[in-house]
């Protein structure tokens, strides 16, 4: 009899390492495990690379601050968790295996394949900082703990495979995450039911005390 258990790992995860193990050929031999799509990350020594993204994990490597809720796309990503707090003391000064600059950057990393990379900010889109200033908002939120409950703003950019990945100053309560996800030809998911709208304008009035009025010149 064959026990399989994987303990603390999330029901994809299981899944996965159970079809990848389970065979009855005796003369295959495990495949090596993927890199995963972050390499050569730079920065603090205490700065980690981590897969499989989910609720309940820690944000950082040096404090309790966990995720509550991450947006569905995030979830079982690679990521990058970084400390807390960071000092300017903590950047970085040294040159990229592609000749790029780093000096003055927080860190870096390059990208084993066409990527799009998030960062998640405790600031408002009008306050990023300059390294982000080209970065898509892209509407969506990571909540964590921190302060009784924060909400951190994603943006996002497309990057190409070996391409480096510079990441700049921090100027919010708590330091930045870093997510990567590998470019996908998925079609976003759309809502395909009818879609009907009333305007108010054309409402006929019933009822005592119930009269038409305007709301920022819209009736």
């Amino acid at each position: 009899m064959l026990s399989i258990s994987f303990p603390n790992a999330a029901a994809g995860e299981a899944i996965i390492s159970a079809i990848a193990i389970s065979t009855s050929n005796k003369t295959v031999k495990p495949q090596q495990g993927s890199k995963g799509i972050i390499y050569q990350l730079q920065g603090n020594n205490k700065w980690v690379i981590k897969s499989w993204m989910d609720i309940g994990q820690k944000q950082y490597t040096d404090a309790g601050v966990t995720f509550n809720d991450l947006p569905p796309i995030f979830y079982g990503a690679d990521w990058i968790s970084c400390l807390f707090q960071p000092s300017p003391e903590g950047r970085v000064l040294k040159v990229s295996p592609s000749g790029g600059d780093l000096e003055g950057a927080f860190g870096s990393f390059t990208l084993n394949a066409d990527a799009d990379v998030y960062v998640a900010m405790d600031v408002q889109a009008s306050q990023r900082t300059d390294w982000v200033a080209d970065y898509e908002n892209t509407g969506l939120f990571v909540k964590n703990d921190a302060n009784g409950g924060s909400r951190l703003a994603v943006y996002r950019k497309r990057f190409k495979r070996a391409d480096v990945v510079k990441l700049g100053e921090n100027k919010s309560r708590f330091m930045y995450t870093v997510v990567v996800l590998p470019v996908t030809s998925l079609q976003p998911a759309t809502d395909l039911r009818k879609t009907i709208s009333y305007k108010a304008e054309t409402a006929e009035i019933k009822g005592d005390g119930l009269k038409a009025d305007t709301l920022n010149g819209k009736k």
